[in-house]
């Protein structure tokens, strides 16, 4: 699976066949803009990302619940959200996401590591993002710790035959 920014049509790049396109909403400024850009890719796979709990900017400029009314009123495939670390959190947002798409819990923390199965069993789900930069953060840039939890958490995801997302590269542009 190939899960692209939907910032790269914003640079001239068409998106790659069978890419999924995910939609940061920490980077959308409006529900308005959300709208445009869901029409836009109407006949794409759709992956929504929610960042629950971010406290870097950007911010947010609208709610999860504003965010999960978008899921039942265009065609979407997948919904992340960021922070994942608890159960009682995630069977929240699974009771409101439309049981057709998949969510994806974002795991950021040694928390998150900690309490994958229960993550991935809320989730009802066989994806999770890992997010190795805010996990360094977590563990406050201690090397052999970081490394010691990926390693656990592509272990435990293999165990449970949860498929782990990674950041594979990053592409740079400009207006």
């Amino acid at each position: 699976m190939i899960v692209i920014s939907n910032h790269v049509n914003t640079i001239g790049m068409e998106y790659p066949k069978d890419s999924v396109v995910r939609i940061n909403i920490a980077w959308i400024e409006s529900k308005q803009a959300l709208e445009k850009i869901l029409q836009d890719l109407h006949g794409r796979a759709i992956w929504l990302d929610y960042p629950t709990g971010r406290t870097k900017p950007p911010q947010p400029k609208f709610s999860l619940d504003e965010t999960i009314e978008f899921t039942k009123k265009y065609p979407m495939h997948y919904f992340a959200f960021s922070n994942a670390e608890e159960s009682s959190m995630i069977q929240n947002i699974r009771s409101k996401v439309p049981r057709h798409i998949t969510l994806v819990p974002k795991i950021e923390t040694t928390k998150g590591i900690s309490n994958l199965n229960d993550i991935v069993s809320a989730a009802q789900t066989k994806f999770i993002m890992l997010d190795k930069e805010d996990l360094y953060t977590d563990v406050k840039g201690n090397q052999e710790e970081f490394e010691k939890l990926v390693t656990l958490c592509r272990e435990n995801c293999k165990k449970i035959g949860v498929t782990c997302l990674e950041l594979k590269g990053v592409i740079f542009g400009y207006d």
